[in-house]
């Protein structure tokens, strides 16, 4: 019985084998899903790169240490178009209508006054959605960090608690 089973063992080796490496004339290259690359969470836009964290959530103080910790910082969106483009990748990621992301907009430093803590700069752009920033939640807890997401009008801003974990986005530092 033995050599029988020996016999079985290596035809079957030798059958696999001249399949692994016998390749028809017009047959097209075998490519593995598990090593194509899958899609990435970077965007190039207007000579800066974007990181959109979406691996994990994070309160906005945390994804401000994660972003200087990669060597950029959380976004200071600074126009229109920066902001729908950030919006539309949003899409084509698959995040929308889902994703909640962190922008480095605060009032922490002044009731009403809305500056990009990564900058320290004013808003010169701001795209509220309607009945925003409302200052208080649902709770009433005082909302002094600003998120972006899909709200029905596009890639639109709401202001909510600072210990709230979203996703959230990073751009490269500005040079000084």
């Amino acid at each position: 019985m033995m050599p029988r089973i020996r016999l079985f063992v290596a035809v079957f080796i030798a059958v696999n084998i001249i399949m692994i490496f016998s390749v028809a004339e017009d047959s097209t290259p075998f490519t593995s899903v598990v090593l194509q690359r899958k899609r990435t969470n970077y965007l190039n836009f207007a000579g800066k790169t974007y990181y959109f964290g979406t691996v994990f959530r994070a309160n906005f103080y945390r994804a401000m240490q994660f972003c200087r910790q990669q060597g950029m910082q959380l976004v200071s969106i600074q126009s229109k178009a920066e902001n729908d483009r950030l919006g539309r990748f949003a899409e084509e990621i698959g995040e929308a209508p889902h994703g909640h992301y962190w922008l480095s907009g605060t009032n922490l430093a002044e009731e009403n006054q809305w500056i990009w803590l990564s900058t320290g700069n004013n808003f010169v752009y701001s795209n509220w959605h309607p009945g925003e920033p409302s200052g208080t939640g649902s709770s009433n807890t005082s909302e002094n960090c600003v998120e972006a997401r899909h709200w029905g009008k596009g890639f639109t801003w709401n202001d909510l608690r600072c210990n709230a974990e979203l996703n959230f986005i990073c751009e490269t530092l500005e040079s000084c």
